[in-house]
């Protein structure tokens, strides 16, 4: 790719790279944590939602199936312990509510730690995944529409952030999203 030359996709269509905007304080997990007095310095996911269509309605879950998850095994490395921390129920990708089939029925004050996605599911079982990447994570936008952008099919990366500060802790951790929209103002275009 030549100097001023755009990205393309497959199609020879140009694609514009951006990367998702640190809200720092302003993430809402900052204002979560703060309504549950979470110690200051706890790692949260700084997670930035996409949807289906222009217009910031949350949209479908993305389904997994036994196929799926090995993908997503397979994206971290084939490492069991990183894909076990991927697919806590209740943690940032496949949360509690969409996935209250797969929660046996435990007893106790932690049972919320102890919730992973089966692997392999029961017979006829999906989970369901949030459509969502992380703050600093570079996208690729293939056109604009109003107050949205349309992102292209891409990989997220996990990125914490620091309650009560504005420091980042970016990891390894990966998963495949579906294309979507977000609002532009949470993009900056990469030079």
């Amino acid at each position: 790719m030549g100097r001023g030359e755009h990205p393309k996709d497959a199609a020879g269509r140009a694609v514009s790279l951006y990367r998702i905007k640190r809200r720092g304080l302003k993430h809402p997990v900052q204002e979560w944590a703060r309504e549950r007095s979470v110690k200051a310095g706890t790692l949260y996911p700084a997670t930035c939602q996409i949807s289906d269509k222009p217009g910031g309605k949350k949209g479908k879950h993305v389904s997994y199936d036994d196929k799926k998850l090995r993908e997503l095994l397979l994206l971290n490395g084939n490492n069991y312990a990183v894909f076990k921390f991927a697919t806590r129920i209740g943690g940032w990708l496949f949360n509690s509510v969409s996935n209250k089939h797969l929660i046996p029925k435990l007893k106790g004050l932690l049972w919320w730690q102890n919730n992973y996605v089966p692997f392999p599911l029961p017979k006829s079982r999906k989970a369901f995944a949030e459509r969502i990447y992380c703050e600093t994570n570079i996208v690729e936008v293939d056109k604009i529409t109003g107050k949205y952008a349309h992102l292209r099919p891409g990989i997220a990366t996990l990125v914490q952030i620091g309650i009560g500060t504005e420091v980042y802790y970016p990891s390894n951790v990966g998963w495949k999203v579906p294309a979507g929209y977000i609002k532009k103002d949470l993009l900056e275009k990469i030079k």
